[in-house]
């Protein structure tokens, strides 16, 4: 009989599925130049890399054995008020952080940072349907279970602050471009305080694909004005190249943007028992056999009455399952190892997410720095 599947992340868990997956999207980069042929290459690389995040996700839960679908939360109920939260929070918020964010754009050419168009545009309606389900729809759902569903819950218990923020200042470096700096710190915040006040991950889901889908349809629509006969916007305006109607369009949208996170902040945290198993290791050698016994999450009643015990032949572990957080006391000959890694895979400490998470960051800083010094050289 197998250990049952664990259904909560540790922080090692999040420290070695982001620098796993990084390693994975560089390596899936390289690929691209054996695509050339296929038509609408543009999109190649975001596919690649949604595609590296989620394989990468799937292997290290099978073979860490972590039940993936439990594991980040994804319920099959919709919560009207939730939804409607979600909904306008997706919409608002990329006008209620422009002013910011354009300022911090600013402020990188000020540093000699020179901007550069993106590689992909959004012109015809087979582009918008590609736009729709490449750089809206796959990423919301690959990097959300990536950054929210797995290592924000793997940080949670250090803290809801230092997990949603932690998950959103990996989500930026991620980006490796310093345009997409500021932005995704904030949205990623964002998200995060979503999932952890609705503990639902399709609700951060359908955040970042409506802020995603509106950037695609207003790409969409400014690449076909003077097609449908209208003059091209150009800039000029009276606050970061903001004209009044812009301006007037962003205070709606932050009053909207405000009351979708104020209706987040009003919500109860949502949390998740994350089982602590007891693991009692013989320490005493005896002419009679003495196993390891494993206490996953101990009833009183069931330890007291029957010893419902199950034994792990191959583990060398009794298994005594139920409800209920009882601590006891080791039996004669035994050793309390509920706190060693090497026994219980629930138990990790912070410095592991950073030993873990440490190769990854510091790849994705260098590139940033790279990427700034040399934007012709954003991948």
């Amino acid at each position: 009989m197998e250990r049952p599947l664990r259904s909560c992340f540790n922080p090692k868990d999040s420290g070695v599925i982001f620098t796993l997956a990084l390693a994975l999207i560089m390596g899936f980069s390289s690929l691209q130049s054996l695509f050339y042929f296929l038509p609408q290459s543009q999109f190649l690389s975001l596919v690649l890399t949604q595609a590296a995040i989620i394989l990468c996700c799937l292997i290290y839960c099978r073979g860490a054995r972590i039940d993936f679908v439990r594991a980040i939360r994804v319920s099959g109920r919709v919560k009207a008020r939730h939804f409607a939260a979600s909904f306008g929070a997706g919409i608002s918020m990329m006008f209620a952080l422009i002013i910011p964010v354009l300022a911090f754009i600013e402020l990188l050419k000020s540093m000699g940072f020179e901007s550069l168009e993106m590689d992909f545009k959004i012109v015809t309606e087979w582009d918008l349907v590609l736009g729709t389900i490449l750089i809206a729809m796959l990423p919301a759902v690959c990097e959300e279970i990536l950054f929210r569903g797995i290592v924000l819950q793997g940080l949670r218990r250090f803290g809801d602050g230092f997990a949603v923020g932690m998950s959103a200042l990996l989500f930026t470096l991620l980006h490796t471009n310093p345009e997409q700096t500021l932005y995704p710190l904030l949205s990623g915040a964002v998200m995060g305080f979503a999932f952890i006040k609705t503990g639902d991950l399709k609700y951060p889901m359908l955040i970042h694909f409506l802020n995603n889908f509106l950037n695609v349809a207003l790409d969409y629509i400014y690449n076909n004005l003077e097609r449908w006969g209208y003059a091209a916007a150009e800039g000029g305006g009276i606050l970061l190249d903001l004209t009044f109607g812009e301006l007037a369009a962003v205070g709606v949208c932050a009053v909207i943007f405000a009351l979708c996170m104020l209706y987040f902040a009003r919500q109860r945290t949502v949390t998740y028992h994350e089982p602590q198993p007891l693991i009692f290791k013989s320490v005493l050698p005896s002419a009679s056999f003495q196993p390891d016994i494993f206490f996953e999450s101990v009833s009183p009643l069931q330890y007291l009455v029957g010893r419902g015990f199950k034994y792990d032949l191959r583990k060398d572990i009794f298994v005594l399952p139920g409800g209920g957080d009882l601590r006891l006391e080791p039996p004669p000959g035994f050793a309390d190892v509920s706190d060693n890694p090497a026994y219980n895979p629930y138990y990790a400490k912070k410095s592991k997410f950073f030993l873990w998470a440490l190769p990854g960051i510091i790849i994705c800083v260098a590139l940033w720095l790279f990427v700034f010094f040399n934007p012709l050289m954003i991948w």
